[in-house]
């Protein structure tokens, strides 16, 4: 089985997260690695946080990309919030929050875009 999606639906003040997988007709040798991501832009801080093998090698890079190349603040650390999660960067602002007239958390464009290119540099694709 591979992990295909991982909508999440729901309303306000209420979520149901799915994880769709997909059953192969020729499974490779070995699996792939994985690596489970979520952003939290609900919470105050933001957090984007990580769950995998590599997620603390991701969490740095995506941390350091994000401070140089949006002018975030953001560190590495975790809150008893945080227990599912490896690792999360905090202090994360990666839509445009609530309150913006029916686009609310909507994504915003250079935190996301420098999220995606410092995972791909890494070798991650979704």
């Amino acid at each position: 089985w591979r992990l295909v999606a991982a909508p999440n639906f729901g309303g306000n003040d209420v979520d149901w997260p799915c994880f769709i997988f997909r059953q192969l007709a020729s499974p490779p040798s070995s699996p792939p690695q994985l690596l489970m991501g979520a952003i939290k832009d609900q919470n105050i801080p933001g957090k984007v946080c990580f769950a995998g093998a590599e997620a603390k090698e991701v969490a740095q890079a995506i941390s350091k990309a994000l401070n140089e190349k949006t002018k975030q603040a953001t560190n590495v650390e975790k809150d008893e919030y945080d227990n599912d999660y490896d690792e999360v960067v905090r202090n994360t602002v990666m839509t445009n929050g609530s309150f913006t007239f029916g686009l609310d958390y909507f994504p915003k464009c250079l935190p996301m875009v420098t999220m995606l290119n410092t995972m791909n540099e890494l070798g991650w694709s979704l």
